[in-house]
This record gives C-alpha cells, structure tokens and sequence, in this order.
C-alpha cells in the first residue's frame, strides 16, 4: 500500500507517515508526505523512492519509535544516504492531531525546527530519542 498525493521530483524531500491522515496533514502543510502502510516496506516500495531525500515522521508514541528505528535500519542498508526525522511533540500522539489543534504554518514551522537533517539515526541519536522522547 502507498499513499501520496503525487510523486515530486528526483532529489525533493518526501515526508514518510506511517499513515495516510498523516501523510494528508503534512501535504495540507505544505509538505510532500507519503505513507507506506507502517514501518515495514517492501523491495517495491524502497524501488519507489530512490532517488528522493527521506524524512521519517513517525508518531509519537511506543509503535512510532519502533517504527522509526526498524526503517532506519533498513533505509541505510538500501542506501539510502540523505535521511533525517522528526516526530511531533509529546503532547500529541500523530500529525493529523496536532494539524487539529494548531494552524498549518505552526506545524510546518515546528517540523522545518525539530527534523534532523541529513543524518542518519547513529547509537547516540537512538539514544536521545529514548531519553528525551524526540
């Protein structure tokens, strides 16, 4: 399963979600967003996204930070090499609920603020994300 709106081209961000309300949020915040059902993709899916510079957005709970560092794992052994991510606050659990709450430049803005850019997830950024919750 994919879902984006429409394939930017070669070389643009694209924003991962894990699902597709999210992925329609930050598209809504004028972010290219895809979701690709989970945190699992497929030899097809990775296929899909050569070429682009990736962002994992995965939510802010338990299943968000599994997630984020299984296909972490797995972008880098696809090769992947221009990676960052970001996760919305603490205070809300996905995207779509903090676009609810908060005007679409505030969310634009905290993410353009908070990503990691072009850096893969190392031990110690792993580390961070356990400890303060990123």
């Amino acid at each position: 399963m994919v879902w984006i709106e429409y394939f930017p081209p070669p070389k643009t961000r694209i924003y991962i979600t894990e699902g597709e309300f999210d992925a329609m949020a930050l598209n809504e915040c004028g972010l290219h967003a895809a979701a690709f059902g989970g945190a699992s993709f497929s030899e097809k899916q990775f296929e899909m996204l050569k070429g682009y510079d990736l962002t994992l957005s995965f939510d802010a709970d338990k299943a968000g930070e599994a997630g984020l560092m299984k296909l972490c794992d797995a972008t880098k052994k696809h090769g992947f090499n221009n990676m960052s991510y970001v996760r919305p606050p603490n205070k809300y659990k996905d995207w779509n609920e903090m676009l609810k709450d908060l005007d679409k430049e505030l969310v634009y803005f905290y993410i353009k603020k908070t990503e990691k850019e072009h850096q893969f997830l190392d031990d110690w950024n792993i580390l961070k994300l356990k400890i303060f919750k990123m």
